[in-house]
């Protein structure tokens, strides 16, 4: 299943602390041929976690989830979505035209594996994207082992390749804050969940 609406109004924590993802008004099977008419005003999304594909008027699949999961964690580590506008389409074609800004130069308290991580959940080509909630899961729970100088310059290289990157390509190595840890398992679960459910 692919969910297509990824964003904070549709996860739930539970009196119990489990997190729930909820609201499939949009979703797809991966096996679906295509949108139907009558369902393509719900498989737009919200444009703050929006992905490009998704804005360009294709079905997705869930890399598309993965691209919203990473506006979703970068919102939860700077305080705002990844991209601003006027209305609704100023910010749809922020996402397929522009790469998001650094998360370390609002919130210095972010280590770089983090934020390599995020940035790679959000790159504008699936393709090089994680390719599934489990790959995004995985690093998100070893960011230890996650080789953010790697990533880093396979951003850098996007970035050249399209003239339009963030604007901070810097790596530093800083580890990452007790706090931090805390968002990181909680979107960690959130992608465990929607693994479980496309399963």
């Amino acid at each position: 299943i692919v969910h297509r609406d990824i964003k904070p109004d549709n996860i739930l924590v539970t009196k119990a602390g489990k997190i729930q993802l909820m609201d499939f008004g949009a979703s797809l099977l991966e096996s679906a041929p295509k949108i139907t008419t009558a369902s393509l005003a719900a498989a737009l999304g919200t444009p703050d976690y929006m992905s490009p594909e998704q804005v360009e008027g294709q079905r997705g699949d869930v890399r598309s989830d993965v691209y919203s999961l990473g506006a979703m964690m970068f919102e939860l580590l700077t305080g705002q979505p990844p991209y601003h506008g006027d209305n609704a389409l100023a910010v749809m074609a922020q996402h397929v035209q522009s790469s998001p800004a650094s998360i370390r130069k609002k919130n210095r308290q972010v280590g770089t594996p983090l934020e390599e991580v995020v940035f790679k959940a959000m790159r504008r080509d699936p393709e090089l994207r994680y390719q599934s909630m489990m790959e995004l899961h995985r690093d998100l729970t070893n960011l230890g082992s996650v080789d953010a100088s790697r990533l880093g310059a396979e951003r850098a290289r996007v970035s050249s390749s399209t003239n339009n990157g963030a604007s901070d390509t810097t790596i530093w190595s800083r580890s990452v804050p007790a706090w931090a840890m805390v968002v990181v398992v909680a979107i960690a679960a959130i992608a465990v969940g929607t693994l479980l459910i496309a399963r």
